[in-house]
């Protein structure tokens, strides 16, 4: 590849090599390109290098790695050199978007690092695409995230609640703003995680979920209140946990008995 002389040719060639089948037809149309971001010059040399890594382990040559990549690229010595007038680094070219996989590697590595800071795990969870997702994932499984950024991201969807209850990290500020919110509760795997770790607190981590309760939703824990959508069936909060009485009946064996009264709307 002859080496760019702007910036938008210089991403036009690394799109060409490892963007996607959507971008690459872009660019072949013609395509103005719009700017990729806005990085400081470490992260832009830091994606290059994974630029670096994607052609040689993704297998994305036919040959060697220096039949592959522009010629415009060095990557000697750890070092990455851009060769003729390319106001690459000036620009702050992000391409670290189209290596979503390669930034997954990456946190992968730092969440094994020991004695990681709450900001580095801010960072990580932060991290956009499958590579934050899958991260977070791995986030409410680790016994060191800090309780704040573990309910924080447990608030975002049902399956990142449920392992984030069963992690030792959860704390009762966590389960209180979990717990003070129905729709979050009336999922029943939720609802039991809550209703053990809440039994298991003891008198001062009581207290805490009492006081974060009240500050989430205004009410008392020990106030119950009806679930919404699921009034016919007897749901309620009962001190911050949920109860419905005909599923609590079939988990302990209990019988169950027939309803008598016919459902309303069912044209009976």
């Amino acid at each position: 590849m002859a080496a760019p002389t702007d910036y938008h040719e210089a991403v036009r060639q690394i799109i060409d090599c490892v963007g996607t089948p959507r971008e690459r037809a872009e660019i072949a149309d013609g395509k103005p390109l719009k700017s990729l971001g806005d990085f400081p010059e470490q992260d832009v040399i830091r994606a290059l290098r994974r630029f670096h890594d994607f052609c040689r382990d993704e297998g994305y040559r036919s040959g060697g790695l220096d039949d592959f990549r522009p010629s415009w690229l060095d990557f000697k010595d750890g070092s990455v050199k851009v060769s003729g007038d390319v106001p690459l680094l000036k620009r702050r070219l992000d391409i670290a978007r189209m290596l979503d996989c390669h930034v997954a590697h990456e946190a992968e590595l730092k969440l094994e690092t020991p004695g990681l800071s709450p900001k580095e795990y801010e960072r990580l969870a932060s991290l956009p695409g499958d590579a934050g997702r899958n991260v977070r994932f791995r986030l409410c499984t680790d016994p060191r995230v800090p309780p704040d950024l573990l309910s924080s991201i447990a608030l975002d969807h049902s399956s990142l609640r449920r392992l984030a209850l069963s992690n030792p990290a959860m704390g009762p500020k966590g389960l209180a703003r979990i717990a003070a919110r129905p729709r979050m509760m009336a999922d029943l795997d939720v609802a039991a995680l809550v209703k053990r770790r809440v039994a298991a607190l003891d008198p001062e981590g009581r207290k805490a979920y009492e006081a974060e309760h009240f500050a989430v939703s205004g009410r008392k824990p020990m106030e119950g209140i009806q679930v919404p959508g699921l009034r016919e069936s007897g749901a309620t909060l009962v001190n911050g946990v949920l109860s419905i009485r005909r599923e609590a009946a079939m988990f302990y064996g209990q019988p169950v008995r027939p309803r008598t009264t016919p459902d309303k709307g069912m044209g009976r």
